[in-house]
């Protein structure tokens, strides 16, 4: 699933004349043929029309890692025990249109992000078929993983309209189908406004999440989101806190002129408690200027 390098990266080889996906430079780039097409289909058929290249560059990274992420789950789900997942590429040998995790510059796509979460040890995932939801646990440990399955329908503004939870114990190298279940009465007539979350915790902390939507992302009807942010620390470690008060998909978060390696991005934001994301940055900064660079 072929993405473009980040926008950051993109603005390292490019003027600003060339920034269009059907410049002569595109073309040198990868960005001929069938493979700019069926980037380009897949994205806009679930996402909005992008309108730049920043919003292109974030569209067919987010549309490449979640392709990726139902690929994989797939595969982790369907067979009675663990297999052995190779990803195609992990970064680019010059810049261009690919399906790698990292660009040619180093900059981290949603795909090295989402690979952290969907080959984790443990997994859930969920096939949705109609209004009928599966739920699958996979656990590719030696240990037997004993947990609580939840799951909850919520609205556009985060607000649980149903929800359920009870413990498991998914066998070590196994997959376990926890739940099978019809949400048609939860859902009906809301499609375009109601969201699926589901998880397994332990004791300890959440082992696996997620989210899905009953309907194409461009359709659903997200609420205008006020963003909370906090970011603690000194020297070259921080940590920053991200919060909202409705339900956000796909939260991208990058520091404007500096450089920064975040432990999470591109994700979601499922409820009142914010997404903790650890950084690091090269040289020693300040909360101050973090603060005043984070977009």
């Amino acid at each position: 699933h072929n993405s473009l390098p980040t926008y950051g990266s993109i603005l390292k080889f490019t003027r600003p004349e060339n920034r269009n996906i059907g410049s002569k430079l595109f073309e040198l780039h990868g960005a001929d043929g069938d493979s700019v097409i069926k980037m380009l289909t897949g994205a806009q058929e679930e996402y909005p029309y992008a309108n730049g290249m920043s919003e292109l560059a974030y569209v067919t990274g987010v549309y490449s890692a979640e392709a990726s992420m139902r690929d994989v789950e797939a595969i982790r789900r369907e067979n009675e025990r663990p297999l052995g997942i190779l990803m195609r590429s992990m970064n680019d040998p010059w810049p261009s249109l690919s399906p790698s995790a990292v660009d040619y510059y180093g900059g981290k796509k949603p795909l090295h992000y989402y690979e952290r979460d969907f080959f984790s040890p443990v997994r859930i995932s969920v096939v949705v078929k109609g209004t009928r939801a599966r739920f699958t646990v996979s656990n590719d440990t030696r240990q037997d993983y004993v947990g609580v399955f939840s799951y909850a329908i919520m609205n556009n503004k985060n607000q649980p309209v149903f929800r359920d939870s009870f413990p498991i114990k998914a066998r070590a190298h196994t997959n376990l189908e926890v739940h099978n279940v019809d949400l048609g009465s939860a859902i009906s007539g809301h499609e375009n406004e109601y969201y699926l979350t589901y998880s397994v915790s332990d004791k300890i902390n959440d082992a696996s999440k997620g989210t899905y939507l009953f309907t194409k992302t461009k359709r659903f009807n997200f609420a205008a989101p006020n963003y909370v942010t906090e970011i603690s620390g000194n020297g070259t470690e921080f940590i920053a806190t991200v919060g909202a008060d409705v339900f956000v998909k796909g939260v991208e978060v990058y520091f404007e002129g500096a450089e920064a390696s975040l432990s999470k991005n591109y994700f979601d934001i499922t409820g009142r408690a914010p997404v903790r994301i650890h950084i690091e940055t090269p040289r020693m900064t300040t909360i101050e200027k973090l603060k005043r660079t984070m977009k």
